[in-house]
């Protein structure tokens, strides 16, 4: 399994950003995810949850989650992706940062 993202997202109090992840299997391309993915923003030193959803879905040969954000103040935060594919629970973690 290949997970990319981007390792941190740069952002300006007030925007609103589609952050994404993309999911490839390199041993199996054809995979489906159990249940629906979510996300969590939390801010980074108090673990305070933000905001959380479900992923919006996209892609065939790589499986793109989706995740709007919207902080509501500056400082820095994890959004935190969770799926199942198979038997496994997997999390991806994404660094933001508001000024």
């Amino acid at each position: 399994m290949i997970l990319r993202t981007i390792g941190s997202v740069d952002l300006i109090l007030g925007e609103v950003r589609d952050v994404y992840i993309d999911i490839i299997n390199d041993q199996t391309p054809e995979f489906r995810f159990i249940g629906t993915p979510t996300w969590v923003l939390y801010k980074k030193k108090s673990d305070e949850v933000e905001s959380e959803g479900n992923c919006t879905v996209t892609g065939e040969e790589s499986h793109t989650l989706i995740a709007p954000v919207e902080p509501q103040s500056r400082g820095t935060y994890y959004l935190v992706y969770t799926y199942k594919i198979a038997d496994e629970t997997l999390k991806a973690r994404v660094e933001v940062k508001v000024s």
